[in-house]
């Protein structure tokens, strides 16, 4: 008799990539906020770094609370 291993899979899509890029473009956006605001760059660099990462938040709680319901 053979020993058989069945893997059983939870039907959670996006794997591991979803996350892990949210959370590089999310330290990617507060990084350069901070630097633009230590070498007074113009506003406009605030608000699109501040809006990425904001995006990136909101993009992590919609895709982690999507994985619990399921």
């Amino acid at each position: 008799m053979g020993n058989r291993t069945e893997v059983i899979q939870t039907g959670r899509s996006g794997g591991v990539l979803v996350p892990v890029v949210l959370w590089s473009l999310l330290v990617a956006g507060v990084t350069t906020n901070a630097i633009s605001s230590l070498i007074g760059a113009g506003g406009i660099v605030h608000l699109s770094a501040g809006g990425a990462a904001v995006l990136c938040i909101v993009l992590l709680v919609a895709y982690y609370a999507r994985r619990r319901s399921r």
